[in-house]
């Protein structure tokens, strides 16, 4: 398996989509997210133990999402690291917004059937969604901590937005 999950799950797994979105880009975006979210969360050894024994039925409750029972006893659900990975993609997605870089310089292609987003909508979308992979990807650590003792405690959503001090009035 090259990646934890398929284009095609990205679609089902996150917001609605159009079907159109070239699988080729979907790819790119589902790489840089196990890259730069997924692998500095879990670790690479368990990311390499996913892609080669994803259909190990100990892994399943992992990658699906489900039920389980915390360390003191409580009942916990969870989305699973598919899902969590699927709205990384998607804010991706929605942050490129179609723009390729072409001989003229960075392009958007505008169809005549639909408008455009205005940026701020955009960019309120993307961190949307991106929160809500976070907090998924969050549960999946909690989830790894109460069941897997080898699993570093520590292990947290490392966030990528910037602080901003005021200082003075």
């Amino acid at each position: 398996m090259e990646h934890l999950i398929k284009p095609s799950e990205v679609l089902t797994l996150s917001r609605p989509t159009s079907a159109h979105v070239e699988e080729d880009d979907i790819n790119i975006f589902i790489d840089e997210s196990e890259q730069m979210d997924i692998i500095p969360a879990i670790g690479a050894q368990l990311y390499l133990d996913l892609l080669a024994n994803s259909d190990d039925k100990k892994y399943t409750l992992l990658l699906d999402g489900g039920y389980y029972e915390g360390l003191k006893g409580e009942k916990k659900i969870f989305k699973g690291l598919k899902t969590s990975l699927a709205y990384f993609v998607y804010a991706r997605l929605v942050k490129n917004d179609g723009k390729i870089l072409g001989q003229s310089g960075f392009l958007s292609h505008n169809d005549e059937y639909a408008s455009k987003v205005e940026d701020k909508q955009k960019y309120v979308s993307y961190n949307d969604t991106m929160n809500v992979a976070k907090k998924y990807l969050a549960d999946v650590l909690e989830y790894l901590k109460s069941t897997d003792a080898s699993f570093d405690k520590k292990a947290r959503v490392k966030n990528n937005g910037t602080r901003i001090l005021a200082i003075g009035d």
